[in-house]
């Protein structure tokens, strides 16, 4: 099982996972989380959902490693409550995931970087139905 991290109050505080291996079985949620929440150097293996960022929340994802999940980063937060705490998704590696990001619903309209990602034999790269802005002149998609 996963890390899930509820909602904590009101504060604007971020929880900063670094380094973590996350080693999934194929199903569940790697990182699940209703608050702020960045992940940086993490390598995140075989999940349903490796990191969901869900309710009111702003998540950030860098320099991460998302291998062999069904979805590598979801994006569903509907409520604008708090505004974008950093615009870079920089420097991820996205390979073999059916989806490697997924922004089902993103709370503001903020030009998401994905600057220096690489993107490698996923099913879907980038899957945007909310249209969302997003910088991707510095990806790489092979």
């Amino acid at each position: 099982e996963g890390i899930r991290m509820g909602v904590p109050g009101k504060g604007y505080w971020i929880s900063y996972f670094t380094g973590i291996d996350f080693r999934g079985d194929g199903n569940g949620i790697g990182l699940s989380t209703a608050g702020r929440a960045w992940a940086k150097e993490c390598r995140f293996y075989n999940w349903k959902t490796a990191v969901l960022g869900y309710g009111s929340v702003w998540t950030n994802v860098t320099d991460c490693v998302f291998e062999d999940n069904g979805i590598g980063f979801h994006f569903n937060a509907r409520d604008s409550e708090y505004v974008a705490s950093d615009t870079h998704f920089t420097g991820n590696e996205f390979t073999g995931n059916d989806t490697a990001v997924f922004l089902e619903a993103v709370p503001t309209d903020v030009k998401m970087d994905f600057g220096q990602c690489v993107f490698t034999d996923n099913g879907a790269d980038i899957d945007n139905p909310d249209q969302q802005p997003i910088d991707i002149t510095q990806a790489i998609f092979q």
